[in-house]
């Protein structure tokens, strides 16, 4: 079966060698008339009516017009800012070369450039839509989605009728001319700008990635993987990620037992009905956890670290969050809750990929209307960035309604419900706060079932009123009939605090037989429940016994919704791995290979080789647990295990030199 010819894509010029665009080999004459136009425009690419020593350009066919934008430099190697459109008819040879100082036809020496890029090779183009970007830089977001569309509905029909793909067709698309965008030029020195040598050392990559050979192989590969990880109905299904704060291990029915005194059914229920991780781990504090959630990456991968961090500063803008990702790709999204990753203008959650926000940026958040209104100054509530005034009800009921509605205006398209919970973070009673957060009619509930302690109880009247509302929310997505489409996660941020306050006999939470609690390098703060539900794809009661992270779900999410596996959104290489492999029959048996897993509280570090985890304590002392054999980390190992603790030993040894530098 002949390869279809691609026929719409970007371009890049440099005066290293060729690029090319429009019809291979038109006649000399159309070539000359396009040389006299080019020059013509010569003098207007400079301000000062110079001409261009070297060039990194887009040269594209829009409307009758060829344009060209990007970045040049002078002789003397100074930059210049390139935006010029001008008269060159469509279809028209504009393969050209920069050659002293000048802009010509292809043709003469050049660079050498890899064999597959011989002129007849370089990719046509005969329109693009062009996309802002800055200048000289073309990555996914830089290719709009009609730049290869004809040429891609083509390969696709060629494997079945346009009208088969259903709803897939938008993604498809999307996905393949994001995963063609050629390689950026880079900024090596990191001073802010490309400069005529930076871009003149990577130009062979850059025509490597725009031969012609090269993009068809590419596209279809990306086409066949697509294809077979998309959902078979052909429907993208809705994301909801539902995080509960500071609730530990042993405060879920379906990993507390018996043992339990908390009821959770509507948790209970996720897990029934889908899989139940038993080694999820999360970050030991709020905000790290969501960080890594939201991006995949562990926040000292980008220098956040503690709750502090990412609370204060935010996640880089270069790294693509969760909700961006799926917004760009047609998906209501909306946020209902606790944001804790910065107020700063540019950083909270409608400029971060969500439409709708209901929420606050801070670690806590009075639970009763009548506090925050009298706290209002230090605990703002926020709806779309505006502050919101005079909001009633329970905050777990001001959040799950919200996101009820959420889902109800839009169960006619694809959306992500990030609903955070600020349930049970305090504040809880305590004798210098002898208030309780929960109703009446909660606490009455946990008094009956024999909890016994206005702390305890106030905290599991929280739990037990959340788990009631995320019934609520599962009943609402049955109600819809969108329960099948749809691929929901529930987790908490960290292990319950099970410090003894004031003159209590008893924690508050519990972390079941794990050591530590919230805020602890050990497995009582970093280890939480954590249950998925997507009817048809996983199996109901599954158990996965297998190392998993908060890291995790970006990439698990990337895979459901059929985005190209390779995508990471940045440079910055993902820390985690998709959850669906283990989550679609394949649990403890055959987890994926991991990285180093380490982590960065405020008491301490510690670095997981699965099974094996190295703990560097608040007091500077080392000590190695199995976590397979000895979950509750009582049989220290180190001994045992001279070499590891070397090799593991040294991971933690780079990291703190790196932050001493």
């Amino acid at each position: 079966m002949p390869l279809p010819r691609i026929t719409h894509i970007l371009l890049l010029l440099a005066g290293t060698g060729l690029a090319g665009c429009g019809e291979p080999g038109p006649p000399p004459s159309a070539g000359a008339a396009v040389t006299a136009q080019v020059n013509n425009l010569a003098p207007l690419l400079s301000p000062q009516g110079g001409r261009i020593a070297d060039a990194l350009l887009e040269v594209s066919t829009l409307d009758g017009q060829v344009v060209l934008a990007g970045r040049g430099w002078d002789a003397a190697g100074e930059p210049l800012d390139i935006d010029v459109a001008g008269g060159l008819p469509e279809g028209r040879l504009c393969r050209l070369r920069a050659s002293g100082g000048e802009l010509l036809p292809a043709g003469g020496e050049g660079a050498a450039l890899p064999n597959d890029t011989a002129p007849e090779n370089l990719v046509p183009c005969t329109s693009l839509q062009r996309a802002a970007r800055e200048p000289g830089v073309s990555r996914g977001s830089g290719i709009a989605l009609n730049a290869l569309s004809s040429t891609l509905l083509d390969m696709l029909r060629q494997r079945q009728p346009l009208a088969a793909y259903g709803d897939r067709l938008e993604v498809l698309l999307d996905t393949v001319a994001e995963a063609l965008a050629p390689p950026q030029a880079r900024d090596f020195d990191g001073d802010g700008t490309i400069s005529q040598q930076e871009f003149s050392q990577q130009s062979p990559a850059v025509y490597g990635a725009l031969s012609l050979p090269r993009v068809i192989e590419r596209a279809n590969q990306v086409l066949d993987s697509q294809l077979a990880s998309l959902p078979a109905a052909g429907k993208r299904p809705n994301i909801v990620l539902i995080v509960a704060d500071d609730v530990g291990y042993g405060d879920v029915g379906a990993y507390a037992g018996d043992r339990g005194d908390i009821a959770t059914p509507g948790i209970d229920r996720i897990a029934s009905q889908g899989a139940r991780l038993t080694s999820f781990h999360v970050q030991p504090v709020c905000a790290a956890t969501r960080a890594a959630l939201l991006s995949g990456r562990y926040q000292h991968d980008f220098s956040l670290r503690g709750a502090g961090g990412p609370a204060r500063a935010g996640i880089p803008r270069e790294l693509t969050l969760l909700p961006e990702m799926l917004q760009r790709r047609g998906y209501a999204t909306g946020a209902f809750g606790k944001w804790h990753l910065s107020d700063r203008e540019g950083f909270t959650p409608p400029d971060r990929g969500f439409h709708e926000w209901l929420g606050f940026t801070g670690g806590a958040l009075p639970y009763t209307a009548q506090l925050r209104e009298r706290y209002a100054a230090r605990f703002p509530l926020y709806r779309n960035g505006e502050l919101l005034d005079g909001a009633g009800g329970h905050a777990t009921d001001l959040f799950a309604d919200a996101a009820i509605d959420f889902m109800g205006r839009h169960r006619q398209q694809p959306f992500f419900l990030y609903l955070a919970f600020n349930a049970a973070h305090t504040p809880l009673w305590s004798e210098a706060r002898p208030r309780f957060s929960a109703r009446e009619d909660w606490l009455r509930r946990v008094q009956d079932q024999g909890i016994s302690g206005p702390r305890q109880q106030d905290y599991a009247a929280l739990v037990q009123h959340m788990d009631a509302r995320i019934g609520d929310l599962l009943d609402r997505l049955d109600a819809l009939g969108i329960a099948d489409d749809t691929l929901l996660f529930f987790l908490s941020d960290n292990g319950a605090d099970v410090s003894v306050h004031e003159s209590a006999e008893r924690p508050v939470g519990s972390n079941g037989s794990l050591r530590g609690g919230k805020g602890s390098v050990y497995e009582g703060g970093l280890r939480v429940p954590m249950v998925a539900r997507w009817p048809g794809h996983i199996p109901p009661g599954l158990v996965v016994d297998a190392f998993t992270s908060a890291v995790d779900l970006w990439p698990s999410v990337r895979d459901a919704v059929g985005i190209d596996p390779h995508y990471t959104g940045s440079e910055l290489p993902l820390a985690g791995h998709s959850l669906l492999p283990l989550m679609g029959g394949v649990a403890s048996g055959t987890p994926p290979a991991r990285e180093d897993w380490f982590v960065f509280p405020v008491s301490g570090l510690a670095v997981v080789h699965p099974p094996w985890k190295l703990v560097l304590d608040s007091q500077g002392q080392r000590s190695l647990y199995n976590l397979q054999q000895d979950p509750q980390e009582q049989v220290d190992r180190a001994a045992e295990q001279p070499q590891l603790m070397e090799t593991l030993g040294r991971r933690i040894d780079a990291y703190l030199d790196r932050e001493l530098e």
